[in-house]
């Protein structure tokens, strides 16, 4: 029997090559897709490549059952807009009015570190005086724990109870997780001020005979905040704390989290 050599039209094909067919097409189609994808992936800048992968971390899937053995997935996506406005909500409810003991007036926002011990800037409170923060109706007499060598004080309720221990606090992040290219927002009661990390590095003061007397991990951003931030806190996208906000003779510099609390518990030990 001779050979048909003739060309198969698309005609030609019944039902069942058709289909095998489109199949085939759609499985070229989606291999070519991921590779053009992954190679302009390799090929973005890094800023591009974190926003990418910052969408898909908070990709969401939701999965609500509409009736017996009916499962309809919805895909969220969270924006970064959205995630500095919730980073911000939650930072801003750790902060209390501060006082001098028996007045009237707001001096500032102290910071709520936890176990009734809290951040402000030095320049706001002198040593030796009594001051007080208020949390609704209720209010707690605070004295200096320590002074920070960048312009950071903390100060401590004097007879802490259950219920400052309840107060709203912030979850504090190691210095192995501030890594370069990482967004962060430094948030004061008033500013707010998005950043993104360059580096860690540690820094010190020297006293006499030029030995060290501190030393600290300190955040490098791509620009420099407004002196207006001293006091604030710095937190990431997922609203831990990264930083504070200080002062030194060269200007405005973020304190690493871990280094500030180990000086409150060096100090509160001692």
């Amino acid at each position: 029997m001779e050979k048909d050599n003739r060309p198969v039209h698309i005609e030609d094909l019944n039902k069942t090559q058709l289909i095998l067919l489109v199949i085939l097409l759609s499985f070229v189609t989606s291999i070519a897709t991921g590779v053009i994808a992954a190679t302009l992936v390799e090929q973005a800048s890094p800023q591009t490549t974190q926003t990418i992968n910052r969408v898909v971390q908070r990709t969401i899937e939701k999965v609500t059952t509409e009736s017996p053995g009916e499962t309809i997935v919805q895909t969220v996506i969270v924006k970064e807009g959205d995630l500095v406005v919730d980073a911000v909500d939650k930072t801003r409810q750790a902060f209390f009015p501060l006082r001098t003991s028996g007045g009237t007036e707001i001096l500032g926002q102290a910071y709520s570190i936890g176990n009734g011990y809290f951040s402000v800037a030095s320049s706001l409170v002198s040593d030796g005086k009594l001051y007080t923060i208020t949390s609704g109706k209720t209010v707690y007499s605070m004295k200096t724990i320590s002074v920070t060598p960048y312009g950071i004080t903390i100060l401590g309720v004097s007879s802490p109870d259950a219920s400052v221990k309840s107060l709203p606090v912030v979850p504090n992040a190691k210095d192995v997780d501030v890594k370069a290219g990482k967004t962060i927002v430094a948030v004061s009661s008033t500013l707010v001020s998005k950043d993104m990390v360059q580096s860690l590095r540690t820094n010190s003061e020297k006293g006499e005979g030029d030995v060290v007397t501190a030393s600290w991990n300190a955040i490098v951003t791509s620009s420099t905040l407004p002196s207006g931030l001293v006091g604030a806190v710095v937190v990431d996208l997922d609203a831990n704390v990264v930083g504070f906000v200080g002062r030194r003779e060269s200007g405005v510099e973020i304190i690493s989290a871990e280094s500030l609390l180990s000086l409150v518990s060096r100090a509160t030990t001692n």
